[in-house]
């Protein structure tokens, strides 16, 4: 049968609705340029993304799928990165160049 007459299997377009599912969450934790963007995923109820902001390449991953998660979405996000947050309260206040609270405070006013 040829493939543009007859319809997809079942098990085969269920693996290629989980891969594009799988893929787009992904996506939208790399879409995000900034730590607090990123982290803000994670308090929404209505995103499924779980994402991790990388301070030393400056760049957002997937930690894990709410919905399914997985040690190997972190392995493969942040467990690549050796300095990384998932709380937007920590973005401004890197742990690796703020040991204290104060020294963080001191350069972020207000914050």
């Amino acid at each position: 049968c040829c493939t543009s007459c007859c319809p997809m299997s079942y098990p085969l377009a269920l693996a290629l609705l989980l891969f594009f599912a799988r893929a787009t969450s992904g996506n939208y934790c790399a879409q995000q340029d900034d730590c607090s963007s990123c982290t803000r995923a994670n308090t929404d109820d209505g995103e499924d993304s779980a994402c991790a902001w990388c301070f030393s390449t400056g760049k957002c991953k997937l930690a894990y799928s709410k919905s399914e998660p997985k040690v190997g979405d972190w392995l493969t996000g942040p467990g690549t990165c050796p300095v990384y947050t998932t709380s937007r309260a920590t973005c401004k206040c890197q742990p690796t160049k703020y040991t204290t609270c104060e020294t963080c405070t001191k350069n972020h006013p207000g914050w």
